[in-house]
């Protein structure tokens, strides 16, 4: 049977457990409220929930301590609580900026590695092939050997699109996200280039058969741009092929 003894019981055992008053004063409490305003502002992104969760515990704060001086302990909770939320953002922050400059340095590594490998390739076609029959021992004509200048660079174009989808994608993250880069949102920025590469392979490895059994040579035809344009756009486009967009 419930009775007003046993509430009331309860009630003293949770005032002790949470004090209502401490030792900061009143003065204390409003100017420390009003430097975690100033801070909230400053860190953190407007319209962000940490911000607004924030502002609503600052202003639960500030009504307390007009309405009620000696419920301090309340007060210093809320305080607490913003300070948490500070420290969170500062931290996810610190990491989002890592994360960002690592995926900045990725991408731009794959982007001269791949303009040098098409450059190469495009101004020395022919001592590459020279290269490929003296390091492999295989005759000339040979259909790897024939093809093997246009399978790369075509997967050097599928990589170099991804890699401008990735470019896109972080501008675009940065206005819809506040910038936040997670270690998710890096790993696909780090895969998409090795995934427009591998779907350059692809391509190319479908145009040499259809150009092997055609009987039309690349090193003599301007069909070559062909896979290269097509694995270019899949590259660019792979985000809306799979959804991730």
């Amino acid at each position: 049977l419930a009775s007003t003894m046993t509430i009331g019981a309860r009630a003293s055992l949770r005032s002790t457990l949470l004090p209502r008053s401490t030792e900061v004063g009143a003065n204390v409490a409003q100017h420390e409220i009003d430097e975690l305003l100033h801070e909230v502002a400053a860190v953190l992104p407007p319209g962000h929930e940490a911000t607004e969760r924030s502002r609503h515990l600052l202003s639960k704060a500030q009504t307390i301590l007009q309405s009620d001086q000696s419920r301090s302990a309340e007060i210093e909770y809320y305080l607490q609580q913003v300070r948490r939320i500070l420290e969170r953002t500062q931290q996810r922050k610190a990491w989002s900026d890592l994360y960002r400059s690592r995926l900045w340095t990725y991408l731009v590594s794959w982007t001269l590695l791949a303009l040098v490998v098409m450059a190469g390739i495009g101004l020395y076609r022919g001592e590459f092939a020279a290269l490929l029959v003296a390091s492999a021992g295989a005759a000339p004509d040979a259909p790897w050997i024939v093809f093997a200048g246009m399978t790369l660079v075509t997967a050097c174009a599928g990589a170099l699109g991804a890699i401008l989808g990735v470019y896109a994608g972080i501008a675009r993250r940065q206005r819809t996200e506040y910038g936040y880069f997670d270690r998710k949102y890096g790993l696909r920025g780090l895969l998409m280039p090795l995934i427009g590469f591998f779907f350059g392979v692809l391509i190319a490895l479908a145009v040499a058969a259809l150009f092997y059994f055609a009987g039309v040579a690349p090193n003599q035809t301007a069909l070559i741009l062909i896979p290269i344009v097509i694995a270019f756009f899949v590259g660019v486009g792979q985000e809306s092929l799979y959804g991730a967009r």
